[in-house]
């Protein structure tokens, strides 16, 4: 069994597309995050010599009233905005759908 290749973020697709991001969704709702070693087979679309511009990023969908109180506590917000269905999500709201 061969194992997956590390997740390689291209410099200069990930600076475009977190410009994108924070002008279309503001600032204070994009965050970079330190990289993590979980198992993903991502790194396949780029193909192994990179040929292939790719950024992987994962796209929160928390209620605002859950976030704020992870903010304001002790706990790291980072664990609420995970994608995981123990972790509040809201994805209506995240959709534009009414409650």
């Amino acid at each position: 069994m061969n194992a997956a290749l590390q997740c390689y973020n291209n410099p200069e697709l990930t600076k475009r597309l977190v410009a994108v991001w924070k002008r279309s969704l503001g600032n204070e709702n994009v965050e970079i995050v330190d990289p993590t070693m979980g198992g993903e087979d991502f790194s396949e679309y780029s193909l192994p010599d990179r040929s292939i511009p790719a950024v992987n990023f994962h796209f929160g969908a928390v209620d605002p009233a859950k976030m704020a109180e992870y903010k304001q506590g002790e706990k790291n917000c980072q664990a609420c905005i995970r994608a995981n269905s123990r972790r509040f999500p809201n994805q209506r709201s995240a959709l534009g759908l009414s409650e």
